[in-house]
């Protein structure tokens, strides 16, 4: 009797190495997508809070060059040099690098375009200063990039865009 016992506990843990064995690669899966979502949550908000900051700036200084709003969102970005600053131009497919893809003042309300900047538009004047910027986003799971349609392995593009009001006649500090 004693050894029909142990015969049942060793078949016992075969079966629950096996079942690890199939289980485990799919909570690893799910772990890792469950990672690259939360990554790509934190990218989003991050980007968000750089476009933010970026019109911040092209509202109280609307005739800011791309220069200083790279130093605006690279500060906001967390990103101190190369290789990954920010750069002026169309998303590309380089990631883990901003792209400030629309940098510029809009009128609103009929009247005098807003580009070039002129101080001498009337106090009522609806004015907005419009950034966009553009990042391609490397997920830790290949297969995310082909879920998403962009190939394995592919990057996802994330786009914010934000205005913010000029402050006509605003003297700085």
């Amino acid at each position: 009797m004693f050894r029909r016992h142990r015969l049942l506990d060793r078949d016992e843990r075969g079966q629950a190495l096996i079942e690890t064995a199939l289980l485990l690669p799919i909570i690893v899966l799910i772990l890792l997508f469950a990672i690259d979502l939360g990554r790509v949550f934190f990218a989003s908000i991050d980007l968000r809070n750089a476009a933010h900051e970026a019109t911040m700036l092209g509202g109280t200084v609307p005739d800011a060059t791309c220069a200083e709003m790279k130093a605006t969102v690279d500060l906001q970005m967390g990103r101190g040099g190369e290789p990954n600053a920010a750069v002026c131009a169309a998303l590309g497919t380089t990631t883990d690098v901003v792209y400030i893809t629309n940098i510029g003042c809009e009128r609103v309300d009929p009247g005098q375009p807003c580009s070039p900047w002129s101080p001498n538009y009337p106090a009522d004047s609806d004015l907005r200063y419009v950034v966009r910027l553009e990042y391609r986003f490397q997920p830790v799971v290949p297969l995310v990039g082909f879920l998403t349609g962009n190939g394995m392995g592919g990057s996802l593009p994330l786009r914010v865009e934000n205005r913010s009001p000029v402050l006509v006649g605003y003297e700085g500090s």
